[in-house]
């Protein structure tokens, strides 16, 4: 994970802990110690993920969340922005700055 796809507010694990943190305006202007970006991971998208940032559980064989208009499918353990086109969200924040950038809101 690099510094130039994290924005301000997304979901990280925090290193040490492995507890969910905040990216915080602080951590991008301190690159030392702890707070340098590079010692945070990911958190891997999860159905339970998706249920505690506000989506919707739909269908019946193949899975589909919805927020606010915004689908995401559940094939094969990944998830998909779309149903025809195979565009992979692996992770909490790239679900983050995606919603973002469709809605200007924070998910």
């Amino acid at each position: 994970m690099e510094a130039k796809e994290l924005r301000v507010g997304n979901l990280v694990f925090f290193p040490l802990k492995d507890v969910p943190a905040l990216i915080l305006r602080d951590m991008f202007e301190y690159q030392n110690g702890l707070s340098n970006l590079e010692d945070y991971r990911p958190i891997p998208l999860t159905k339970e993920w998706l249920l505690r940032l506000g989506f919707k559980h739909y269908g019946q064989g193949e899975a589909i969340f919805c927020h606010k208009k915004i689908y995401l499918y559940y094939r094969n353990n990944v998830f998909y922005f779309h149903k025809t086109i195979r565009f992979e969200i692996l992770y909490v924040h790239q679900l983050q700055n995606i919603y973002f950038a469709l809605t200007g809101l924070e998910l």
